[in-house]
């Protein structure tokens, strides 16, 4: 009697029993006679999915004549046992047992009881990621629901027959194809997962992840290639990759990306004989426009001069905020050490000019030190303490001043 207890207490649970039916991979129908009527009453999601609106139809309406014959005649079978009965019904297996004879009957079809192709077919249609079956050939030979929604396609219809590899649009497509056939060659037991550009049905380009197996798919070998769409995880690593390289107020690159700029330019400069230069600009009197009109307009004073700056810059030329009004450009490929002054000398003209701001009217002024590579060092802590010094020489000489590093 003990070892009923834990039946007892599942069947006391009807909220329990019923969600494991409904979810149960076997698919589940319930029958129930009214008034010599056969009626569809209850289907699970098993069920629903491999027969659509069976739930309140009349079995007259679903079966042939010759299926309803006998499925009533094993109604009655069912009627008198006490264990289920099977019948094969349109090379369906089908369980039957009789719940209340001659009133409600229970329907059970094991659809994962074999590895035929219809049993595969309705694994994968479960699935939420895009699955494809393709030939050597790359043809689409089968694609789940979520394979038609992920590539933007009206039916399944509309992509079998075609190569998957006329789906991959970046330049390494070919890499995509060498995989896939040795996987097909059984050289691959288990590839690790791609990432590549996939062009939809409607034309918009999206990134997705490939990972590809040997499988049978009616008798046959062919690859079957789950496909899972991260580009909405590309937006938020490259979100997550400006907000730890960009400085979110100004949109121009912090001090992190500056210094693993700089690392990568001293390095490169050793073979060539190029020149490269640091511009340290700090604003002047910058605390007094923010106590005179608030930080509102102190921020918006920041926009507009880095904006101006990059006016005066070229394309690859590095210019980062290092923290509240200081900042620092980065030149590169210069061919003498008066080039980097003569910049230094435009953004000065350039940010002096008159500001307007929230219908005030500003005016701003920098300081500017210059350090030289290779004239000043070529390590990074000799070169930023050198262009720190020649800004302090700047200050110190009245504002509004463009200094280079001298030697004492």
């Amino acid at each position: 009697m003990e070892n009923m207890q834990g039946i007892a207490h599942l069947f006391a649970c009807p909220s329990t029993l019923k969600h494991l039916i409904h979810k149960h991979a076997d698919a589940i129908a319930v029958v129930e006679k009214k008034n010599s009527e056969y009626r569809y009453t209850y289907v699970n999601e098993t069920m629903n999915h491999f027969h659509h609106h069976l739930k309140g139809s009349r079995l007259e309406d679903v079966h042939d004549s010759d299926e309803l014959k006998i499925l009533i005649r094993f109604f009655e079978v069912a009627d008198r046992r006490e264990s289920p009965v099977t019948v094969t019904l349109s090379s369906r297996e089908l369980m039957i047992h009789s719940l209340i004879p001659a009133q409600v009957y229970l329907l059970v079809e094991q659809v994962y009881s074999n590895n035929d192709q219809r049993n595969f077919q309705s694994m994968v249609d479960l699935s939420p990621d895009a699955i494809f079956v393709h030939d050597e050939s790359h043809r689409i030979l089968y694609v789940n629901d979520a394979g038609v929604k992920l590539l933007e396609a009206k039916s399944k219809s509309d992509l079998l027959g075609l190569s998957v590899n006329g789906f991959i649009q970046d330049e390494q497509e070919l890499e995509v194809k060498q995989r896939l056939q040795k996987i097909f060659a059984d050289e691959f037991a288990s590839p690790t997962p791609l990432e590549r550009k996939v062009k939809q049905m409607n034309g918009r380009i999206i990134e997705v992840e490939l990972h590809g197996s040997k499988v049978q798919f009616d008798g046959k070998a062919a690859i079957q290639t789950i496909c899972r769409n991260i580009t909405d995880r590309r937006i938020r690593q490259e979100r997550l990759e400006e907000m730890a390289y960009y400085d979110q107020l100004t949109k121009v690159s912090n001090r992190r990306y500056f210094f693993d700029q700089l690392q990568i330019e001293l390095d490169a400069i050793k073979d060539r004989s190029s020149i490269l230069s640091l511009l340290f600009i700090d604003m002047d009197n910058f605390k007094e426009i923010n106590d005179q009109y608030g930080h509102q307009i102190g921020d918006d004073v920041l926009v507009i001069f880095t904006k101006r700056v990059q006016q005066m810059l070229r394309e690859t030329d590095t210019f980062s905020r290092l923290g509240g009004d200081e900042f620092v450009v980065l030149l590169t490929n210069l061919h003498s050490s008066e080039d980097a002054e003569k910049i230094a000398s435009r953004i000065m003209n350039k940010i002096t000019q008159s500001i307007s701001v929230q219908g005030q009217q500003l005016s701003i002024s920098v300081s500017i030190g210059i350090a030289i590579c290779p004239d000043h060092g070529l390590n990074r802590d000799t070169l930023l303490t050198k262009a720190d010094q020649a800004l302090y020489e700047a200050k110190k000489k009245g504002r509004k001043c463009v200094k280079v590093y001298q030697d004492e």
